[in-house]
């Protein structure tokens, strides 16, 4: 017991000296509480583990029972603890609170410390939670080892007299205590403890104690038994149980205890807990404190206790609430630390209303002036605290709820309450609610009223009033009133005129915002005036007043007098004082310090209005007068060096916005000098290094467009700007800047050198991109660039000549830096035109998958509402050409139509001077869109149609750019300009710069002829617009067009000099050349651009590689070839492959660069010259020929004379592959390629293995259809020569029908033995069955299906050339398939096929020709520029392969007429002939070349090859002598003329005998024009059957009698045609035998075989004459009006057909196709006369002779019976005679003439054009050309040829055309010219004169001229001398044959007496059947004869 007195004693004197510790509070522990946990206690840093959760401490077994005090002893100690301990606490709180920090700097360390730790006692929580890691708040002290045992000892105290206190609550005490503690005693003393536990920072330990004295005061006023919650939260203390409110012995300890817990909640610091209690603390409940008090008082009515305890509620009510000073906010607005803003007012307050209560007690009547001030300021703290972060009318709802809650009349409140109306009435403003703004204002203006009117403070509140009026129509009746007090003097200080400012301010606001910039409204503007003129008043008396104010009130004012000319009305150098204050020039200055121009510029709205203002003083400078004085400029030197650059370059770009203007030029140049010298003084190298740079890159940049506007001396400090080297001086801060800056210098010295390099134009491009990477993440491109404009401006003239240059990998570079810098700079206009123009440079890389992602990066963009028209179009345009590219035929159509919409929306004349170039550049883009939609589509004119409109549009504006003015007009000085057109921004940024060649071997070309800047948008797009428009030509056969439009493309890409675009264009050149056959012209082309490097232009070099190929492949060198489209092939599968080409983000070079430069490539080159040694090495043409030879061609590794075969990536058909363009290009070369190895006869199983599975569009899906097809032929070649016995169906003749309609064909009558192989008929053949056939009939039906499959579709998507080609194919195909046995079709289906094989393509080409000269007709006609392509459905196409060929052309043929069409298969080895007769049924002869063999081995096969070889060296010999006679004085010189022109005459002669007998041999009976009787061919059949039965081996047997086979009709034509000739012709058994032979082959085709030795022919030729001769001979009287019209293929009108010895005498003519037949046909109906034929009318005609002045005989000899002709009959003719028509004069001649003669040079073209002749759409019907090779065809290779004659043809229309005749009547003839009379090649004037005089007799139009007349007859002598040529060793004959014999001239013609009348037997003639009698007039019978023939039909002479 002694031990435990003793412990307890050292506890209280422990406590008592304030020693106590943790063990103290244990030992006290175990003997109050007895047990062994401590649940009261709770551990601190220092005291663990915490008692509540530690074991009690366990007595040791040694431990007696006497150490255990007894209960009343422990009462007695805890009694006794508690009174030391609240002791201790009290000197504990007094040394605590003398080192205590203020209030306000506690706060201050708290922000800055953070929150402290939670102190020891406190209970464990969340660590998530920030305000409660500090329950114990430190004293301010030393933080030492004495401190901390203080605080120990604090803590231990406290829990010593809970502990104490807890054991007093016991039961056990309870037994001692009944009787000597009162009530409530034990509780107050709990609340004593509370208030020291609080006075010492011991929250958590005050907060528990509270729990517990509230379950100990409500338990004892309450009967049953109250159970706190387990942890109530500290604001749930504050309610009370209604149990203690009406106890009224607790009352007052109820006080207490809410006061404390009041006290608590504020030291807490816990925000959450005092939001809590606001509800409770306003509430009506009974345990309110403030009721509680008022609750007491009533019982007490103790007045100055209850004012003390309200006061004291007050107080405390405050605590919990920040201070209301604005110096507080930071942390009142931090509701980590403070309560929320609202429940802030709201206890505030709640303490205001306590106050009321108070003084209420107190009597006081107005206590109004005591509540209204702090209000004042509680309500100005919260709206502080709450603006920008809560909804206004909320604040103002709590705002007015806390003027209601405390009864204030604020109207009664006098100029007292002025602020808080004012703070009402600005927040209801705010809140939008007009009605309570304008109540509270009006309350304003009542308060001040007492004020004189013209006081600035009433005018202010006046304002106020008329501001919140709540329409605009009361606020505009007011403002005058408002307008004349405002114009006088105004009294009041200035604090009242910075309120009226502000007043003003915010009127001045409304106004701009309810009026729009087009609303007038004159009263508002002079207000806004009046109102900017007071504000400048005020600045100028008061400058640091209001500044902001004034300045927005002068913003706006500006904004409302948008024009200069409304501004100049008050704007002056006061009103850029305004805005250039001392705070506006710092901010500019320190903004300047690390910010670019433009950012300082936008920095505010101060800054902005301050530029407008500077820039309008600039303007009107300018424009005041002729020459602007220096003083016009804003300047101050008292501002910084910055501020005055700043300054000073802001009017330098206002004045370049007036260079381009003339008138202002003068004054222009004069500020130009002045800011640039001011610049120079006021910017430094030195000092400001980087300004100086940027200032030095502008002034060039000026310098450069108008070298007049600065003179040399000015510029020449900035030329060479010093180095920076890392010394930026005052512009540290501006480091970010240097690398852009030095890029932008090096691009615009680059570009004004003149000598522009691309490697240094990309080390600049290089340097931009770093000064991007240098300021990382950026914001703004004004982070890292000086001047966005200009670099922007820069980086498109940049782009812009890449492109020019063709150089796209360099261009999509620059392009994709730029449009990343329109991005950044957020300016949507600019981004969308960039990201436009870099889609489109992705799609001429080839790249459209790209070009499709840059337009999703501006999709959203394209959709923009503030987006101009124009750039909207500009979006759809670019979209429809994705689309496009793309194949997405739909979506093209789609944004085509929305285009329409859009152009709609924007009518030319809406169109802004500014968007007129891209307005016009749209609608040029549009038609070429609309031209290449219209092509894919299957709309080949109006493709055509759209192309040229395009052009043309382009054209103008080309023309305009070269104008001297052109550049001028359209550039504009300022490159910053948003609204300004891009290409008027380039030209005003680089407009006159003028590049020199780069090689220099150019240095010789003129800088002159070299475009600038300005032409650089319009060269890639001219260029592709002229090439679209050429390849359309080509497509429709034009050659003339389609190199007129080429040659341009050249000229214009070749502006700014030699470039990869200039190649690319010469390279397609060379492939039109190539197509046109001339592949001199073609490598004459390549080798124009050889040095041209193109390792970064990869689509250039392939288009080079294929223009490569198609040449070498023209020239057969097919394995050259191959190696050229396999370099091609590598190339792109290069660029295809490479990701890091196709993901490049800023259009690295690297991947071209790396695909451009393989190991050894195969050479560009078209010489055979080694190049510079850094080339590649080429390989010889003829090296190459002898080391790759055909057939063995094996992939090697690349070597000097071989390059490694590259393989193609496949692509997918279903699905799109990467690169689809690529694969379209790829496509095209591997099918140039495929062609290539079936030529070179490498794999024919592999030749299309490239195309399977690669992307091909409609046109190029029939490409591979024609590619199979000859795969199947060349397998069947390769079949046929393999077999032995089949092997002459190559060259065996064959005819379609041949046999009448029958059953199958019988099987061999017998085996014969098979001799050895031989292509000769004369060997034996042995039995093919059926079997062996088989594989040839599929192979053919196959290569029918590749031909035919959706053939019809296919017309309108393919070219002239290809619907050629397939034509041929056809006919290499059908005719054979028509002899075999066993096929599917019939014969009258191969024939309809024929039809269509033979002259399809012919009239389409016709067609096209057609269509285009209608189309240049449309664009020849003046029309408005800016017409808009309308979608609309394809017109149908005059040649529908579908149509009945038959009804339509041939059906339509005059009964007496027979068209006979003559074409060439596509390797010239076959005569395809096709004879048509109205309602007969057409014939169809296969006559190969090669099925006659000369005798002599040695000589070559008379082919077409050899007879165009033949024609041509006689065409060009003649033309040579004709206008070459020599010196005939000399002796023998005339005879050696004579004797060369008659030799040629008989090579002629020759020549044309040889095309009978061995081309046409028995067949030149399809010639024949007559109808043979039936009788006679059932006669011929019958004996020809006899004559087969007797003769052919295979029907001697009785298996093989009565063949099934028989003869068509249309073959024994031919037996019966040769009847006229078995009488005359001593070799006609040589014919017979040929078609004998022909009859054999049929058969043998068929099944009936038969070995040629074993058929005695010599017998069958015998008895075939003999039945020839049985027949009746023709009529020669049944032949009259018999006509034969020739429809040529373009190969074969060179030879004068009409002279073939069957045609001799005949009415032959010639057309180019059926289509010009059919419409002669159809024109000739109109005027047929009964009879049928057509005749025009002698009365009206026109001549035009000797126009050359040189033609002295043919005018002698013509001119007298041309003037009869005119003059007979009284006819009106017109004529030209030596002089020189115009062109009109010829036009008109034709246009009013039936007939119009021509005598004179060629065909007169020289006086007016052919294209001319063609768009006429009135013609003579009758045209003589009778000049030398006025008939003569032009070749152009696989393109249609030309020829005069043709466009006369094509001229006219079907219109009535009114002429007169010789009674004055009119008649109706027509304006479509029939028929034309032309030479072949050149003739001697004397041949031709007598021709033409026996054509004008012959035809009716000359009288007959007198025998003594006539030229001199010329002499049997003559005629038979025929001598050797001149020149033998260099004009070969015409091979000989067994079966030609050479005869001699036929004999000439009687000669013609006087008396003999015109035509024929007093029968009139067609000039055709003139021009066949009249040949013999020549002296040389075929020279000069043969040439002259009629295009058209025939023609007759009306009386």
């Amino acid at each position: 017991m002694a031990t435990a007195n003793a412990e307890a004693e050292k506890v209280k004197e422990d406590i008592t000296g304030r020693r106590s510790t943790g063990d103290t509070a244990k030992v006290l522990q175990r003997f109050l509480t007895g047990d062994r946990t401590g649940s009261e206690s709770a551990s601190t840093r220092r005291v663990k583990p915490n008692i509540s959760r530690t074991k009690a401490i366990a007595p040791s077994t040694r431990e007696k029972e006497s150490d255990v005090l007894s209960v009343k002893q422990r009462y007695s100690l805890a009694t006794e603890v508690v009174n030391v301990s609240l002791k201790a606490l009290t000197e504990s709180a007094k040394a605590r609170a003398q080192d205590r920090v203020p209030r306000h700097q506690h706060d201050h360390a708290e922000k800055r410390q953070a929150l402290l730790p939670r102190s020891a006692n406190s209970t464990p929580s969340k660590a998530t939670s920030p305000v409660t890691k500090s329950a114990v708040r430190k004293p301010a002290i030393d933080k030492d080892a004495k401190h901390d045992e203080y605080v120990e000892s604090t803590e231990s105290t406290a829990i010593c007299a809970r502990t104490a206190f807890a054991f007093l609550r016991s039961s056990e005490a309870a037994t001692v205590s009944r009787k000597d503690v009162a009530p409530l005693q034990l509780e107050s003393g709990m609340l004593v403890l509370v208030a020291k536990l609080l006075a010492n920072d011991l929250i958590d330990l005050a907060v528990k104690e509270l729990r517990f004295a509230k379950q100990s005061l409500e338990s004892f006023c309450s009967a049953a038994k109250i159970v706190a919650p387990a942890k109530e939260t500290l604001a749930g203390l504050l309610n009370l149980d209604p149990a203690v409110v009406k106890h009224r012995e607790a009352l007052a300890l109820a006080i207490t205890y809410q006061a404390l817990v009041l006290r608590t909640l504020g030291a807490a610091r816990k925000p959450r807990s005092v939001e809590a209690c606001v509800e409770l603390l306003e509430s009506e409940h009974p345990s309110n404190p403030s009721s509680l008090i008022m609750a007491q008082h009533s019982v007490t009515g103790d007045a100055a206790k209850a004012r003390k305890a309200l006061s004291t509620l007050s107080s405390a009510i405050l605590a919990m609430c920040p201070s209301s000073s604005s110096k507080a906010d930071e942390h009142g607005i931090d509701t980590s630390i403070h309560p929320a803003p609202e429940a802030v007012l709201r206890l505030q307050v709640m303490a205001l209303r306590t106050q009321q209560t108070e003084c209420s007690l107190l009597s006081v009547i107005d206590s109004r002036h005591d509540t209204l001030a702090p209000l004042t300021r509680c309500i100005a703290a919260y709206v502080r605290r709450t603006s920008g972060r809560k909804c206004v009318r909320l604040v103002y709802t709590a705002v007015s709820q806390a003027v209601k809650a405390l009864s204030l009349d604020l109207a009664l409140g006098g100029m007292e309450a002025l602020p808080m109306l004012r703070t009402l009435c600005s927040l209801a403003d705010e809140a939008q609610l007009s009605e309570e703004a304008l109540s509270w204002a009006e309350s304003i203006a009542e308060c001040l009223c007492e004020l004189d009117e013209n006081h600035a403070q009433r005018l202010a509140a006046v304002i106020r009033a008329t501001r919140l009026q709540s329409t605009e129509a009361s606020v505009t009746q007011a403002v005058p009133a408002i307008d004349i007090v405002l114009r006088k003097k105004l009294s009041g200080g200035s604090a009242d005129y910075e309120a009226l400012l502000t007043e003003l301010d915010q009127l001045c606001t409304r106004f701009h915002a309810f009026m729009n910039a087009e609303t007038k409204l004159p009263t508002i503007d002079s207000f806004l005036i009046t109102s900017a003129s007071f504000a400048q008043r005020c600045i100028r008396a008061w400058p640091s007043k209001a500044t902001k104010q004034v300045q927005s009130i002068l913003s706006i004012t500006l904004r409302r007098t948008p024009a200069q000319e409304d501004a100049n009305v008050w704007i002056n150098r006061d009103t850029a004082k305004a805005f250039c204050d001392t705070a506006t020039v710092q901010a500019l200055t320190l903004s300047a310090q690390t910010q670019s121009p433009d950012l300082v510029w936008a920095h505010s709205t101060r800054s902005l209005s301050l530029a407008r203002v500077l820039r309008i003083l600039v303007s009107r400078a300018v424009k005041a007068t002729s020459t602007a004085d220096a003083s016009a400029l804003y300047d101050d030197d008292n501002l910084t060096d910055v501020a005055r650059h700043l300054i000073l370059e802001l009017q330098l770009k206002t004045v370049l916005e007036y260079v381009s203007r003339p008138k202002y030029r003068e004054s222009v140049r004069g500020l130009l000098v002045e800011i640039s010298r001011r610049l120079q003084a006021a910017v430094r190298m030195e000092k400001h290094p980087v300004r100086y740079l940027a200032t030095a890159c502008e002034l060039l940049r000026i310098h450069d467009a108008h070298p007049d506007m600065l003179p040399s001396d000015h510029i020449k400090p900035w030329l060479r700007p010093s180095p920076v080297n890392g010394n930026l001086a005052s512009d540290s801060g501006l480091h970010k800047y240097v690398n852009g800056l030095e890029a932008e210098l090096q691009l615009v010295q680059t570009l004004r050198s003149g000598d522009v390099s691309t490697e240094e134009m990309s080390s600049a491009i290089a340097l931009l991109e770093r000064s991007f990477g240098t300021c990382g993440a950026l914001s703004t491109p004004q982070d890292c660039l000086w001047d966005v404009g200009a670099v922007r401006s820069i980086l498109s003239a940049v782009a812009y000549y890449h492109s020019a240059l063709g150089e796209t990998t360099a261009s999509v570079r620059v392009l994709q830096l730029l449009h990343n810098l329109d991005r950044l700079a957020d300016t949507p206009a600019h981004t969308l035109g960039s990201g436009i123009h870099l889609a489109e440079t992705w799609m001429n890389l080839g790249f459209v998958e790209k070009a499709e992602d840059t337009i999703k990066g501006i999709e959203s963009l394209g959709a923009h509402r503030d987006f101009q028209v124009v750039d909207k179009m500009s979006y759809c345009l670019a979209l429809a050409e994705i689309s496009l590219a793309s194949d997405e035929y739909d979506d093209c159509k789609a944004h085509l139509l929305e285009l329409e919409t859009l152009r709609k929306l924007l009518p030319p004349t809406k169109v802004s001077r500014e968007q007129r170039a891209s307005y016009e550049r749209l609608h040029a883009q549009g038609w070429l869109v609309h031209s290449a939609w219209s092509l894919a589509t299957g709309a080949p004119r109006e493709a055509l149609a759209g192309a040229k409109h395009a052009v043309k549009i382009l054209n103008s504006i080309w023309y305009r750019l070269e104008q001297p003015s052109g550049p001028e007009k359209q550039s504009s000085g300022s490159h910053a300009a948003q609204d300004d057109d891009e290409i008027v921004d380039l030209a005003s940024g680089v407009s006159k710069l003028q590049l020199k060649p780069t090689n220099p071997k150019d240095q010789s070309v003129a800088i002159a002829q070299v475009k600038g800047a300005p032409f650089w948008p319009f060269i890639p797009l001219l260029s592709k617009a002229l090439i679209m428009l050429s390849d359309l030509y080509v497509r429709h056969g034009l050659f003339s067009e389609a190199t007129y439009y080429s040659t341009k493309a050249i000229d214009v890409a070749g502006a700014v000099g030699p470039s990869p675009l200039l190649s690319q264009i010469q390279s397609h050149r060379a492939l039109l050349l190539t197509l046109a056959g001339d592949t001199e012209g073609a490598e004459l082309c390549l080798a124009a651009d050889e040095d041209c490097d193109l390792s970064h232009c990869p689509l250039a070099a392939v288009t080079r590689f294929q223009a490569k190929g198609a040449i070498l492949y023209r020239e057969k060198s097919f394995t050259l070839a191959l190696e050229v489209y396999d370099e091609a092939e590598r190339i792109i599968g290069q660029l295809r492959g490479d990701n890091s080409m196709r993901e490049q983000a800023q259009g690295s070079d690297t991947t071209v660069r790396k695909a451009m430069h393989p190991d050894k490539p195969v050479s560009l080159a078209t010489e055979r010259k080694r190049g510079p040694a850094v080339r590649s090495a080429r390989i010889p043409r003829t090296q190459a020929r002898d080391t790759i030879k055909s057939g063995d061609r094996k992939p090697k590794a690349t070597t000097s004379k071989t390059v490694a075969k590259a393989e193609l990536c496949p692509v997918a058909v279903a699905e799109r592959a990467p690169c689809y363009l690529l694969s379209q290009l790829s496509f095209d070369i591997a099918f140039a390629k495929a062609l290539a190895q079936l030529n070179a006869g490498d794999n024919l199983e592999e030749a299309s293995n490239g195309l399977e599975g690669t992307t091909a569009d409609i046109a190029r899906s029939h490409w591979s259809g024609r590619l199979q097809a000859r795969q199947h032929l060349a397998r069947i070649a390769r079949e046929l020569q393999a077999n032995i016995t089949y092997n002459m169906l190559p060259e065996a003749a064959l005819a379609l029908p041949a046999f009448l309609p029958t059953k199958p064909p019988a099987k061999p009558a017998a085996k014969l033995t098979a001799g050895k192989a031989s292509s000769s008929r004369t060997k034996q053949a042995s039995v093919l069955t059926s079997t062996e056939l088989h594989p040839v009939v599929a192979r053919l039906q196959e290569t029918c299906k590749c031909l035919q499959t959706d053939s019809a579709r296919n017309v309108p998507y393919a070219s002239t050339a290809e619907l050629h080609s397939e034509g041929y194919l056809r006919c290499t195909t059908l005719m054979p398939l028509s002899a075999l046995p066993s096929i599917s079709s019939s014969g009258a289906q191969l024939s309809e096929a024929m039809l269509l094989a033979v002259d399809q393509a012919r009239s389409i080409a016709a067609d096209r020709e057609a269509a285009a000269i209608a189309i240049d007709l449309q664009h020849d006609a003046k029309g408005s520029p800016f017409e808009w392509p309308v979608v609309r459905p394809a017109l149908t196409v005059s040649i529908d392969p579908n149509e009945d060929f038959r009804t339509e052309y041939i059906d339509i043929l005059p009964q007496p007429w027979t068209a006979v069409s003559l074409t060439l298969d596509e390797e010239c080895t076959e005569l395809i002939i096709a004879r048509y007769r109205r309602d007969v049924a057409p014939i169809f002869l296969r006559l190969p070349f090669a099925r006659h063999k000369p005798e002599d081995m040695s000589e070559a096969k008379f082919d077409y090859q050899i007879a165009k070889t033949e024609i041509q060296e006689i065409i060009q010999r003649s033309n040579a002598s004709c206008h070459n006679n020599g010196d005939v004085s000399s002796k023998g010189a005339k005879s050696s003329w004579w004797t060369e022109r008659e030799t040629l005459d008989q090579r002629l002669q020759e020549l044309l005998l040889n095309m009978e007998e061995i081309w046409l041999g028995g067949f030149r009976g399809i010639f024949s024009t007559t109808r043979h009787e039936v009788v006679h061919l059932l006669r011929i059949r019958k004996d020809l059957v006899a004559i087969l039965d007797r003769h052919l081996p295979s029907r001697q047997t009785a298996r093989g009698k009565g063949s099934d086979f028989e003869l068509d009709s249309s073959v024994l034509e031919l037996f019966v045609s040769l009847r006229k000739d078995v009488d005359e012709d001593s070799e006609i058994d040589e014919v017979v035998t040929d078609l004998l032979y022909f009859v054999v082959d049929l058969l043998q085709l068929k099944g009936e075989r038969n070995a040629y030795d074993e058929v005695d022919f010599d017998s069958m030729t015998v008895e075939t004459l003999d039945a020839l001769r049985s027949i009746e001979a023709p009529d020669a009287s049944a032949s009259e009006d018999k006509h034969l019209i020739l429809v040529l293929d373009k190969r074969l009108q060179m030879f004068p057909w009409e002279n073939l010895p069957c045609l001799q005498n005949a009415s032959v003519s010639r057309v180019n196709s059926m289509l010009t037949l059919r419409k002669c046909i159809m024109a000739m109906r109109s005027g047929s006369s009964a009879d049928g034929r057509y005749a025009v009318p002698r009365s009206s005609g026109g001549y035009i002779l000797n126009p050359s002045l040189d033609l002295f005989n043919t005018q002698a000899i013509l001119e007298p019976v041309l003037r009869k002709a005119a003059a007979g009959d009284g006819g009106e003719w017109t004529s030209i005679v030596k002089r020189t028509p115009s062109e009109d004069e010829f036009k008109t001649m034709l246009q009013i003439s039936s007939m119009t003669l021509y005598f004179g040079h060629g065909a007169g073209s020289q006086y007016i054009r052919p294209r001319t002749i063609a768009k006429l759409d009135k013609c003579s019907e009758v045209v003589w050309l009778m000049g030398c090779s006025s008939g003569a065809v032009t070749e152009h290779g696989e393109l249609e040829p030309q020829a005069v004659p043709l466009s006369y043809l094509m001229a006219g229309c079907k219109s009535d055309v009114e002429a007169a005749d010789s009674r004055g009547d009119l008649i109706p003839r027509n304006g479509k010219c029939f028929a034309v009379l032309a030479t072949l090649w050149d003739v001697t004037d004397k041949d031709i004169d007598r021709l033409s005089l026996a054509v004008g007799e012959e035809w009716g139009l000359f009288e007959t001229v007198s025998e003594s007349s006539r030229l001199p007859a010329k002499t049997p002598r003559k005629r038979d001398r025929m001598l050797a040529p001149s020149t033998p060793q260099q004009v070969p004959k015409t091979p000989k044959t067994p079966k030609v014999k050479k005869t001699s001239a036929v004999a000439a013609t009687p000669a013609r007496g006087t008396s003999r009348p015109r035509g024929t037997a007093g029968r009139s003639v067609s000039l055709v059947e003139a021009v066949s009698k009249s040949r013999d007039a020549c002296y040389l019978r075929y020279l000069n004869g043969a040439a002259p023939v009629v295009y058209g039909v025939p023609v007759y002479l009306g009386d």
